[in-house]
């Protein structure tokens, strides 16, 4: 996040205004960085928004009849492999919603058609640009933590061509990887009627434990880590929190003591919106060399690894 801006934005055409789509659309409007000149949608919009003006076109291959310097796609999962193989192929950087796609091998296919053509492509994991996770990653130790507990639920969204782990699971890896830095060594989970649950295993003993829902009353994204003395949190409902606690120096006192909390209240702390900053700033400074594919690549491995996992209710190797 630490790149110089640029006030000459770079037109991009969003392609979907779905539910994702729409949040781009609201926030698009405070990025200084990117100026949102067409809409790409079968629907009926009526766009009424203070700084942007898009036209709207109703098939995404009409974009490159206009002078646009880059696509924000916000389409079903299930399309996502062909809008960006022919954007690729056209030499045309993108933004694409999680998950990148939906198997490994077209993954990879993805990325390494990326780099031949040498095409900027960002994958929106938006959860790792919480700025609770940077307090995190700047105030643990993760070679001492013991145990992570991630939780991504709400009421909705139901999809027909998205699962829970699928839909929600994304954000919940991709927060494990930027961590620990690593893969796991395997997966085990199982699911009920409402909830998917999945442990990742890591060497030491470090298991990463996810709960996923689209059941819940309760809204949440948080994030648990133990150490030995301390407890690091997230909850970014309802309120965007960073707290940490301590243990008693007590004998068998189990009582946590608050020692600091951080609130998010602005704008510019919510994650879509850094997401989308960060896009437009790197664009302009040319600086993509920091759109990881790598992470994309392997956060789809794991989800299919404990897809596999869950339908076993058994434990799967990460090789």
């Amino acid at each position: 996040m630490n790149l110089k801006k640029s006030y000459n934005p770079k037109k991009v055409a969003l392609i979907g205004a779905g539910r994702w789509g729409y949040n781009i659309l609201n926030t698009l409007d405070s990025i200084e960085e990117l100026d949102l000149t067409h809409v790409v949608t079968t629907k009926q919009l009526k766009l009424e928004y203070k700084n942007q003006n898009p036209k709207l076109l109703s098939n995404w291959k009409d974009i490159l009849n206009f002078e646009v310097d880059a696509v924000i796609i916000a389409t079903p999962p299930a399309t996502h492999s062909c809008i960006l193989e022919w954007f690729i192929k056209n030499h045309t950087p993108c933004f694409i919603e999680k998950p990148l796609c939906l198997d490994y091998e077209t993954a990879l296919f993805l990325k390494d058609l990326a780099k031949t053509k040498n095409v900027p492509v960002f994958v929106d994991h938006t959860q790792l640009f919480q700025p609770a996770l940077s307090e995190i990653l700047n105030a643990v130790d993760f070679t001492s933590v013991k145990r992570i507990n991630l939780e991504g639920m709400g009421d909705g969204p139901f999809r027909e061509d998205l699962s829970i782990l699928w839909d929600w699971g994304s954000h919940d890896i991709s927060i494990m990887l930027k961590m620990l830095n690593k893969m796991p060594n395997s997966v085990s989970g199982y699911s009920t009627n409402t909830f998917v649950k999945y442990e990742f295993h890591y060497d030491n003993h470090l298991n990463v434990s996810v709960t996923n829902s689209n059941l819940s009353m309760l809204k949440k994204r948080n994030i648990t880590v133990y150490e030995k003395s301390r407890m690091i949190t997230f909850n970014e409902f309802p309120k965007n929190e960073f707290s940490i606690y301590e243990k008693s120096n007590f004998p068998n006192n189990n009582l946590l003591k608050h020692i600091s909390s951080i609130v998010y209240d602005k704008d510019e702390d919510k994650p879509l919106y850094r997401a989308l900053e960060y896009f437009g700033i790197s664009l302009l400074n040319n600086q993509t060399d920091m759109f990881d594919l790598d992470t994309a690549c392997n956060v789809i491995k794991l989800l299919g690894l404990a897809d596999k996992a869950i339908n076993l209710n058994n434990t799967v190797s990460v090789s």
